[in-house]
């Protein structure tokens, strides 16, 4: 629309390419928690333990390092059928070293509100950016090279307010939505398991079920 622009993602972001930690390095027993390509989900970030690292690296590799609010993006296998691995650091992950095949995008916020960049990274106008550099025959890699020149566009100053409260509420109201669905899901489980119980307990005759 009128007074938008496309920038590039290095423009208005700090990206941050991951590290190649060795595996040994890795060990629920350690301190420091990492990002690794496991942790980034389309539009979900999936937590895990076991994936810790010493927690001296949290010095000697600072430059690495992770915040709540961040945005992470696979780098390797980027895309796959239900859409781009984009996901946003949680609190408890805040302080993270980022492992290799993994970006981190730090956001400036007085350009564009993170939550409507990581909406813009899962509509269909940045899969195709994505589609279009990487080979899809052989496992998709999408270069950090590429990801610093993703066309953004960046709402003109007096509506990024608005269209970031736009996205927070589609955004809740996905989440009720999903809440709803989950819990039927749930209840129809338990409705399955009740007359199955009955069924091979001699409770439930043929006339009951229908």
């Amino acid at each position: 629309g009128e007074g938008w622009e496309v920038k590039p993602l290095e423009d208005f972001c700090r990206i941050l390419n991951g590290y190649a930690f060795k595996s040994g390095d890795f060990s629920p027993s350690n301190a420091v928690k990492s990002i690794k390509i496991t942790n980034v989900g389309v539009y979900e970030f999936v937590t895990d333990s076991n994936n810790n690292l010493p927690e001296a690296y949290s010095g000697e590799y600072g430059r690495y390092m992770a915040y709540e609010g961040d945005i992470v993006i696979a780098l390797t296998r980027t895309i796959i059928s239900s859409g781009l691995k984009v996901a946003v650091v949680p609190p408890e992950y805040d302080g993270s070293l980022v492992n290799q095949r993994v970006a981190a995008i730090h956001v400036d916020e007085s350009v564009m509100d993170k939550e409507v960049l990581q909406a813009f990274l899962s509509t269909n106008i940045a899969i195709k950016y994505v589609k279009g550099r990487v080979n899809e025959l052989m496992q998709p890699n999408l270069s950090i090279k590429d990801l610093k020149l993703f066309p953004v566009p960046v709402p003109p100053s007096e509506q990024k307010n608005s269209l970031a409260k736009n996205i927070k509420e589609i955004k809740a109201q996905i989440e009720q939505l999903t809440r709803i669905y989950d819990d039927k899901v749930l209840a129809l489980n338990e409705l399955k398991k009740s007359i199955l119980q009955q069924a091979f307990s001699g409770q439930l005759t043929s006339k009951e079920v229908a």
